[in-house]
């Protein structure tokens, strides 16, 4: 078992990390061109964030932001969003925030503005409580989960003659009024807006074996962590540089998502890249990644088996071309 201490300075140094890669931005999935110019349009998530939040009008409380672990969106009875605060994928004894609907795998939540942003959840501006008011249920519902006090359901009504929208809150059966501006940002989050976007995120510190493959190339690293949370990193026996390999891990983990397959089904043939990162704890699970092609442009990403997500082909060939060069040293 660990101490506390290396606990501690392995989340310190994932922290910097994380916010290191933030810089890098999320997805990447469009802009618009105005002029010839690139113009790129605030994600859905920015807009929430635009959003007025006057702490002295009149409030639908719902929770503590600190306690809240659950949002979602759902329409017509399915999830069509989800972030919710649960164990890490790369870390032991820590929680962080994954995207959960609508993908099949979790992904990673961009944490930048993010508890800025919940604060419009857990206690939402509104125009003020109405009575005598016949409710018509619209198919649309949000949900909040609070460590605390549990789930609460804001349901979404029917409009106003000013186009403004009836909510109710399940847990008390009072019903206010929202602002269509606001009502319908708050409800319309893509789930791209969310994603940290980095499609080879293995925390170097949980990895014992790390396994790649291209077409030129074939080699196994071997990673020995101390308890002082010190490396060393040997390929065929041979004990490598540190900041070299590290140099090597850190381009792995700078390949981006792109975008979303909208084909998801992998053709028979070979992929151009694999990786598999075997990892020195049990409660963490190995990760497998293989990059196929795709188009001109890019390669699917299937993880785990399951094949979501696009990369950038030239980012990847640029990374194939590092790979083959280091392991042919």
């Amino acid at each position: 078992m660990r101490s506390r201490e290396v606990r501690t300075v392995r989340i310190l140094c994932v922290c910097v990390l994380v916010l290191c890669l933030i810089g890098l931005g999320t997805v990447v999935f469009g802009k618009t061109e105005t002029s010839g110019k690139e113009v790129e349009q605030p994600s859905s998530k920015e807009m929430v964030l635009n959003l007025e939040n006057d702490t002295e009008g009149s409030r639908i409380p719902a929770g503590y932001r600190e306690n809240m672990i659950r949002l979602a969106i759902i329409r017509d009875g399915q999830t069509v969003f989800a972030i919710e605060k649960g164990p890490s994928e790369n870390q032991e004894d820590f929680m962080e925030w994954y995207l959960t609907e609508p993908y099949e795998t979790r992904q990673l939540v961009n944490v930048s503005d993010l508890y800025d942003f919940l604060d419009h959840y857990a206690s939402w501006s509104c125009l003020g409580q109405v009575e005598n008011v016949d409710f018509q249920e619209s198919g649309l519902v949000v949900e909040e989960t609070f460590s605390d006090t549990g789930t609460v359901r804001l349901i979404v009504g029917q409009t106003d003659e000013e186009g403004n929208y009836y909510v109710k809150a399940d847990y008390s059966g009072n019903v206010y009024i929202v602002e269509k501006e606001q009502l319908e940002t708050m409800t319309s989050l893509e789930p791209k807006d969310f994603m940290m976007g980095i499609a080879n995120l293995v925390y170097l510190t949980t990895v014992k074996q790390l396994q790649m493959t291209t077409e030129k190339t074939s080699a196994s690293f071997d990673i020995e962590t101390d308890d002082n949370n010190r490396q060393t990193y040997t390929l065929d026996g041979r004990v490598l540089e540190e900041a070299s390999f590290k140099e090597l891990y850190g381009k792995i983990i700078e390949i981006l998502i792109n975008g979303e397959a909208e084909e998801k089904e992998i053709e028979m043939e070979e992929p151009v890249l694999s990786l598999c990162f075997k990892r020195n704890s049990g409660s963490l699970e190995d990760v497998v990644i293989r990059y196929f092609p795709y188009d001109r442009s890019h390669y699917l990403i299937e993880k785990n088996g399951h094949a979501e997500f696009l990369a950038e082909k030239k980012q990847v060939d640029e990374l194939i071309e590092e790979i083959d060069r280091f392991c042919g040293k």
